[in-house]
């Protein structure tokens, strides 16, 4: 598992987007934002065991990051994937970093929450489509 920083040259070098850190009050927390619309694709965050619903005392390492297989990858995923922290839990996951999950499948899937939350082409609602008076060649 990368450390936060090996992390973060990873989003770089990948992405091209450094760490925000929005919040004065929680240094701790980095937001990782797309360039062109500043959504999130995923935030490094360090929570207390407790409030994931673990046990023991002290603090965790966590990322969050977007998933279209939420489901699948609580119900037969790795034990450092949990419901999303502070994030809709039906869209996003948790993944502890100090859990020895693999590097490999961290990296999938923050490529996988920056592809879904990338900005998408506008659809162009159907009366500005031009119509067309001839009827199309066979």
């Amino acid at each position: 598992m990368p450390t936060r920083d090996e992390l973060f040259a990873y989003v770089k070098a990948t992405f091209g987007t450094e760490p925000d850190y929005p919040w004065p009050q929680e240094p701790e927390y980095a937001v990782l934002r797309h360039a062109d619309n500043g959504k999130w694709y995923g935030i490094v965050m360090s929570v207390p065991l407790s409030k994931l619903g673990l046990p023991g005392k002290g603090n965790v390492e966590i990322i969050n990051v977007k998933s279209a297989q939420v489901l699948d990858m609580l119900l037969y995923g790795d034990p450092g994937i949990l419901p999303a922290y502070h994030m809709n839990k039906k869209h996003w996951i948790t993944i502890l970093l100090e859990s020895g999950f693999a590097e490999k499948e961290l990296r999938d899937l923050l490529m996988e929450s920056y592809r879904l939350t990338q900005r998408r082409k506008k659809r162009v609602p159907s009366e500005q489509l031009s119509s067309r008076s001839e009827p199309l060649e066979k």
